[in-house]
């Protein structure tokens, strides 16, 4: 039993003619699968329909048993229209070459509404997909100004944080500075009172020793006058002793 094939035109669904090689059918079926594949029509209900028959058409044509048999049904449901079409009576009449030639332009006006139908189709959805792009490139381009905005945004925030960190730590260091300079000040000025009460206590110490030094001066000379005074006495005294002796001696003498 041959097998049952849809009533798609597999030619037409691969956009080739019936008697295109395989290389030709290969490079429309890949073609085609990129351009319809499901996750590039999202917004298009009938995309993964659409893909599915362009998987049928392929595997069909691609495998020679099957496309001869599919060539073979294809004529035989041409004839089945044709005689239900023009009749029995109507077809026997009929000379061959003018029943195919009649089926051959019907055909070929058929398969060129087809294909117009297919080339508008292709179009619009090309178009919408140009749409789609250009608004998903519209959109990417919108993230991508938020984002720098963001980054914008956020790099001046930093640089203002570190600015017033900057600021702040400048601040500190002047109040470092300004509480070292009055520590100076106060241990300059503390060193200056000692200073001065170091001088003034020189002074007195110097005075104290002038002082000193005069009295032990004044003493010196007391002590002088007083060793001369013991001394004048001395000799008084050994004078006086001496002329008693003498008196004594004279005295004894006598």
């Amino acid at each position: 039993m041959a097998p049952s094939f849809p009533t798609d035109d597999y030619y037409s669904v691969l956009e080739v003619d019936h008697g295109a090689d395989m290389a030709t059918i290969r490079a429309s079926y890949k073609r085609l699968a990129k351009l319809r594949h499901p996750d590039r029509n999202l917004g298009d209900p009938s995309a993964t329909a659409t893909f599915q028959r362009l998987g049928a058409a392929y595997s069909t044509l691609s495998d020679p048993n099957k496309r001869t048999a599919y060539d073979r049904q294809r004529v035989q449901r041409s004839e089945k229209k044709a005689t239900n079409m023009w009749g029995t009576g109507n077809a026997e009449k009929a000379s061959q070459e003018e029943w195919w030639k009649e089926y051959g332009e019907r055909v070929r006006r058929r398969n060129e509404e087809y294909a117009e139908q297919e080339r508008k189709r292709r179009d619009e959805k090309l178009a919408e997909e140009k749409k789609r792009e250009a608004a998903a490139e519209a959109r990417r381009r919108e993230e991508y100004a938020e984002q720098l905005r963001k980054r914008m945004e956020e790099k001046l925030a930093e640089e203002k944080r570190r600015a017033a960190a900057a600021e702040e730590r400048r601040r500190k260091e002047r109040e470092e500075w300004d509480r070292q300079e009055l520590e100076w000040r106060v241990q300059g000025e503390k060193w200056k009172r000692r200073e001065e009460r170091w001088k003034k206590l020189a002074e007195e110490r110097k005075a104290d020793e002038e002082r000193k030094a005069e009295e032990w001066r004044v003493q010196g000379e007391k002590w002088k006058e007083r060793e001369e005074r013991w001394k004048k006495l001395a000799a008084e005294r050994e004078s006086e002793e001496e002329r008693r002796r003498r008196e004594e001696e004279d005295d004894y003498i006598l």
